[in-house]
């Protein structure tokens, strides 16, 4: 008889709002711990990050304490970018480096901070190629751009778990 949360016989979940059951699975690819969702994908990652409460139990970062929140020590990347077209790709991305802090748990609102805030920015867009489109705004840039400005804020505040959608 093979073990619960396995391709065989995986875990079985319900969530709101619409009460989806849904089966997931643990395999390991590379070394690493991989959660294979069959049906209700979206519905578990906005659960993981906190948008949708569980109908029962609750979801727990192990290591990170009891009163930790496991939305703040993750991205959430969905079908829309998240990015601000009024502002620069740089703009974009300080704001978010800002906004989340560099770790879970640590706003960066001080002055202090800018440097770091600009070190994080430069490194995104040279590790996704958005340097030459630093001083552009949002609004202007392809699809494509768009989505890799989008997935650059992933680099600029730390956070160990990435929800891709």
């Amino acid at each position: 008889m093979a073990a619960e949360g396995t391709k065989e016989n995986p875990w079985k979940l319900k969530t709101p709002p619409l009460s989806s059951e849904y089966e997931m699975y643990k395999e390991v690819k590379d070394g690493k711990d991989v959660i294979v969702c069959v049906v209700g994908k979206t519905t578990l990652l906005r659960t993981i990050a906190g948008f949708i409460p569980p109908l029962a139990g609750s979801i727990r970062l192990e290591g990170a304490g009891d009163d930790a929140h496991v939305a703040e020590h993750c991205h959430f990347v969905g079908h829309l970018n998240a990015v601000k077209s009024s502002l620069t790709v740089a703009e974009n991305l300080a704001f978010w480096h800002d906004f989340l802090g560099p770790e879970p748990g640590r706003p960066t609102a001080d002055a202090v901070e800018a440097a770091p805030t600009a070190n994080a920015v430069n490194t995104a867009m040279e590790r996704l190629t958005l340097v030459d489109l630093a001083d552009i705004p949002a609004g202007y840039l392809s699809a494509g751009q768009k989505r890799r400005l989008g997935l650059a804020r992933l680099l600029v505040a730390k956070r160990p778990i990435w929800l891709l959608d």
